[in-house]
């Protein structure tokens, strides 16, 4: 009974740790890799703030693996964010044009996968310099009592209408929506 809970545990492990790791990779999809160099590049001629700071979050919301001809065989998010990830972390990431992105791949994740405090500090750091600064902020309310201290205030921003759409077909057609939402 002892071997059958150590196999079990074994077997285990590397699937409950596979899901609380942040993974660097190198990004091989020419179309792709080209499709957020040029949004980069077009959000820091268009804004001054994404010249500052902000990270891409990239999002594969659809995949065809058996696609053939005219087929679509995958779809990607592309969005400029703000913020600290805290409820849907990313599985990968990794560097275009000096700019973090953050990659997110739902198929990874599933409902049984463990938040990983661990995992939530290299993200926090990951993203930190694509930030804005910290301040320390007092509020008081109309008679002066203190009503909120916090000294390691970020402001935030999230990206819900915005970005671009890219569509990959098997025929290698390639659309890019930027209007879509």
């Amino acid at each position: 009974m002892k071997i059958i809970r150590l196999l079990l545990l074994v077997i285990c492990f590397p699937i409950y740790s596979q899901g609380n790791k942040i993974i660097k990779l190198k990004l091989k999809d020419s179309i792709l890799k080209k499709t957020i160099t040029d949004y980069i590049i077009s959000k820091e001629n268009d804004s001054s703030e994404f010249k500052r700071i902000g990270y891409i979050a990239l999002r594969q919301i659809y995949l065809n693996e058996e696609a053939i001809n005219n087929d679509l065989k995958s779809k990607f998010d592309i969005t400029d964010q703000y913020y600290r990830p805290t409820n849907d972390l990313p599985s990968f990431y990794t560097y275009i044009e000096e700019r973090l992105v953050l990659i997110y791949d739902h198929s990874v994740i599933s409902k049984n996968t463990p938040y990983s405090k661990k995992k939530q500090r290299k993200i926090n750091r990951l993203v930190k310099p694509y930030l804005n600064k910290t301040i320390r902020l007092k509020i008081r309310d109309d008679n002066g009592k203190l009503i909120v201290k916090d000294r390691h205030f970020r402001d935030e921003k999230i990206t819900l209408h915005g970005g671009i759409l890219l569509s990959i077909y098997e025929n290698g057609k390639v659309i890019i929506d930027s209007g879509y939402r």
